[in-house]
């Protein structure tokens, strides 16, 4: 399998607990516990020990890996980002709740109305 194959240095695109694809290094690669400690890239130092961590190779985390600049340099495939301008208006809703609390009071974690600034 070609995520098998991955050594120290290598550049992938690898998928953060978010669900972002971003571009990594391979930091190490522990062959006993099939593990590969991954760096995101473009990070400053300071948040290194949040973001950057081990992974499992495994049938469970294949998905999580792709080619350098597959996924997180191309073009957006929705047709309905073609038509998003600065001034526009977007509704979002936070994937995860669990780092995302819009309201502390009351516990709301709905859709938010944002306007597009840059």
């Amino acid at each position: 399998d070609e995520i098998e194959c991955l050594r120290e240095m290598d550049r992938i695109d690898h998928r953060n607990p978010f669900g972002q694809f971003l571009r990594a290094t391979i930091m190490a690669k522990d062959e006993e516990e099939n593990t590969l400690k991954i760096r995101y890239d473009g990070w400053n130092h300071q948040y290194t020990k949040l973001w950057d961590g081990w992974c499992t190779i495994s049938m469970e985390t294949q998905h999580k890996f792709a080619w350098y600049r597959s996924i997180s340099r191309r073009r957006s495939h929705n047709w309905k980002f073609k038509f998003l301008r600065k001034g526009g208006l977007v509704e979002f809703r936070p994937i995860s709740q669990k780092h995302h609390q819009l309201d502390k009071n009351n516990g709301y974690y709905g859709w938010q109305c944002a306007e597009i600034f840059k």
